[in-house]
């Protein structure tokens, strides 16, 4: 018979199983947040800007999911915030994405207009939300704060 000795762990292989369960667990925990972020961000534009019914009208579904409808949402959404847009004396970039340009505009004058080639959708502005985001992109966003290497000149 045999005599088998069981080597003692050291410390190396003790810290190498520990950072190894700790990368296992980091790995495992950015898997399920990476799947559970977008929906609970969908959710939470959804409870936002979603519609919102009044207990006295009680709005057929339907209503909220035809496509000529949404089609016109969308058309009078885009143009109520170049309007507001036009308004300012600043310069301003518009995107229409079902014609693929880019337009700089200053009081509602198109001044350049380029061509957008390559264009990837988020899978949350993907259809299926089609009255949650023209109801979102409402109002014209501005640009809170900027980061540059190159100075700002004014």
């Amino acid at each position: 018979m045999e005599n088998i000795v069981k080597k003692p762990l050291t410390r190396k292989k003790i810290s190498l199983i520990i950072i190894g369960a700790f990368l296992l667990f980091f790995l495992g925990y950015y898997s399920i947040m990476s799947v559970l972020g977008p929906g609970k961000k969908l959710n939470e534009i959804k409870a936002r800007f979603g519609s919102q019914q009044v207990s006295e009208n009680i709005t057929d579904v339907r209503f909220y999911t035809d496509s000529a409808y949404i089609n016109l949402l969308k058309e009078k959404v885009f143009l109520q915030s170049k309007i507001s847009m036009a308004e300012t004396d600043s310069i301003y970039i518009t995107l229409n994405v079902a014609d693929s340009t880019a337009n700089l505009e200053i009081s509602g004058v198109t001044v350049h207009s380029a061509r957008i080639n390559d264009l990837k959708i988020s899978r949350i502005l993907r259809p299926g939300n089609d009255y949650v985001i023209p109801v979102m992109l409402a109002s014209p966003m501005t640009i809170i704060s900027d980061f540059a290497s190159i100075k700002k000149e004014p």
